[in-house]
């Protein structure tokens, strides 16, 4: 990016301050995010960057209402500044007073060696993203005749974050996000398999074998249907384990900690097995959800969710930490809500081929065939996807249909194993799990 882009985004958000303290607001922040977008789905085709991003003003009033206005920006950058202001101002008149409210306190915020933004952007060019598409259709083919690559599409980002308080705060951030997505779909049956590559990084999309890998994987969900084995073990994979973890991470609030009572096990703090231990850590180091700093312009530090199977640390905004006299965690969305870091799930020390032979017959679970769903005030947890059952000899059939409900406690009260095969998907870094028979499953 320009220096002078830079300059001109950091002195919009320190005038909309400017503007908002003219206007009598006791306290102010401002976030501005700009991002340019380009997206490919056709091994043929080419890209055209697409800019958009919003404007976020949050003011104080003198008896400490706060209001929350925002605004998009449109292709050059501009938004009606004098208009977000007094929508912010409207805002603040409708909130109750709160003597305590004022901006989120002043911090440091480091803004390098986080590993966001990819080095090579500049030298990115279609014919490197066309070769990524070409690469995984191709690749399917060779490694699964019975597969076709279907609606590849692959997404690259762009992303500015400035951030400006009236506590003399004002910082810049630059990162980067690649995703590809794939469905792999069996000709013989017509059943489908997505899934999808994220990073910080171009390189990590385009080397990673993601068609091969789901095409792999689709193989074994269009075995021959058999009937549900009974109490067995359970195994999920990684993209299963990282498409629930972000909801269950969303009952860890700490001003919302008594709704999530039934699920985080209050009082006995005991969630799961020993062997389950949570992290959220966005300062890690290239992570697809690091930052500088979140929206209420606050370092995020590491927290220990559940710690070896027990209630541990809770995300805290600027508001619940103040009137509990402690540090936000740097995990707030502009006008509230919980931005989720890195949550990595701590692995095991044995492979997959170590621990799968001592299981005996089991369901393999590798992929959701549908978004799960998690009741934070009940614990309800709802997974859907293909299973394979395995045996000593490998896969003896399939079933298609697999689905398990049951509160979420129980799932992790049953974990016994934890395989040594780290894997990042989105924001969730996790290896594969083992478990006891979860009872319900069908």
């Amino acid at each position: 990016m320009a220096e002078h882009d830079k300059s001109a985004r950091e002195a919009r958000v320190e005038a909309l301050l400017a503007r908002a303290r003219a206007a009598g607001a006791t306290g102010a922040e401002a976030l501005l995010e700009a991002h340019q977008a380009r997206t490919l789905t056709d091994p043929r085709g080419s890209t055209s960057p697409v800019a958009g991003g919003t404007l976020h003003l949050t003011v104080w009033s003198g008896s400490g209402a706060v209001g929350t206005a925002r605004a998009p920006l449109d292709a050059a950058g501009d938004a009606p500044d004098d208009a977000l202001v007094d929508a912010a101002f409207a805002a603040a008149a409708r909130a109750p007073a709160d003597p305590r409210g004022g901006p989120a306190p002043r911090f440091d915020l480091p803004t390098r060696g986080l590993a966001i933004l990819d080095p090579r952007l500049a030298h990115l060019d279609d014919d490197a993203r066309r070769e990524v598409l070409q690469d995984n259709r191709a690749q399917v083919e060779d490694a699964a005749p019975g597969a076709l690559a279907r609606d590849l599409h692959y997404e690259e980002v762009v992303q500015h974050r400035v951030f400006a308080s009236s506590r003399g705060i004002v910082a810049h951030e630059a990162g980067s996000r690649f995703r590809l997505r794939a469905t792999v779909q069996d000709r013989a049956t017509g059943r489908t398999l997505s899934g999808a590559l994220t990073s910080r990084c171009f390189a990590d999309v385009a080397s990673r074998p993601l068609g091969v890998d789901l095409a792999r994987r689709l193989a074994r969900v269009v075995l021959p249907a058999v009937p549900h084995p009974g109490d067995v073990p359970v195994v999920f994979g990684p993209p299963l384990v990282a498409a629930f973890l972000p909801l269950l991470a969303r009952a860890f609030r700490g001003e919302r900690l008594g709704d999530a009572a039934p699920l985080l096990g209050e009082p006995s703090r005991v969630l799961g097995t020993e062997r389950v231990h949570l992290v959220d850590d966005a300062t890690l180091p290239g992570g697809y959800a690091t930052r500088a700093f979140d929206d209420r312009g606050v370092p995020p530090v590491p927290l220990v969710l559940i710690r070896e199977g027990r209630l541990g640390t809770v995300y805290a905004g600027p508001d619940d930490a103040r009137a509990h006299e402690a540090r936000p965690t740097g995990h707030e969305i502009a006008g509230g809500g919980l931005w989720v870091g890195n949550l990595v799930v701590r692995p095991g020390t044995r492979t997959r081929n170590m621990v799968f032979p001592e299981l005996g017959r089991f369901l393999l679970v590798e992929d959701p065939s549908a978004d799960p769903t998690l009741d934070l005030r009940t614990g309800q947890l709802v997974l859907r996807g293909p299973a394979v059952l395995m045996g000593p000899s490998g896969p003896e059939g399939a079933l298609p249909d697999w689905s398990w409900a049951g509160p979420v406690r129980a799932l992790l009260g049953r974990v016994t194993h934890l395989c040594a095969d780290q894997e990042r998907h989105g924001v969730v870094d996790t290896p594969t799990w083992a478990m006891a028979a979860l009872p319900g499953g069908g």
